[in-house]
């Protein structure tokens, strides 16, 4: 079967089809009946939601799902009945690419800034500095480079971006 990025699989209304998508898990739930493993790919900032039935599958598998696992889930795209999703994929197997310890730096709680500037290295894996956009210029000089700043205020504290662009002409 054919990989689906999550983008399309979001824009799909082919339900009832199967789909095959890849991962990293950003949130796992579990509960009496079903676990819920809210999958991304970076083709787009939204997540689509995988429910997992708990008979299906061993309990050990979907214990080693964590926040950071890489998984390659099939599995059938339906309708969501829940809220703020049109669709969601009920699992029919699950494997585990990659696993990712509890002591992840960067789990999907909240963080400080203070703890982020410990691990500077991921800040742009979070949504504060992910949404910081910085624009490319197109310019017609063709060896120089053009600086862009931008700024945006974060919970009373300004960050500013400054990025050097190469022209590529």
């Amino acid at each position: 079967m054919k990989r689906t990025k999550i983008v399309d699989a979001l824009r799909s209304t082919a339900f009832g089809e199967a789909i095959d998508v890849k991962g990293w898990v950003r949130s796992h739930r579990s509960s009496k009946a079903v676990d819920f493993i809210a999958l991304n790919d970076g083709s787009t900032i939204k997540n689509i939601q995988i429910v997992a039935d708990t008979d299906k599958f061993d309990d050990e598998i979907l214990r080693q799902i964590t926040t950071g696992a890489c998984i390659h889930v099939e599995g059938t795209l339906v309708e969501s009945q829940g809220k703020g999703q049109t669709s969601e994929i009920l699992a029919t197997a699950i494997e585990i690419y990659g696993l990712c310890g509890n002591d992840y730096p960067m789990q999907k709680k909240g963080q400080s800034f203070e703890y982020m500037r410990k691990y500077a290295h991921m800040r742009l894996r979070t949504n504060t500095f992910g949404a910081v956009i910085i624009w490319r210029l197109p310019s017609t000089h063709t060896s120089t480079s053009t600086v862009i700043s931008t700024s945006t205020h974060l919970s009373s504290q300004l960050l500013t971006v400054r990025a050097q662009v190469r022209c590529s002409r």
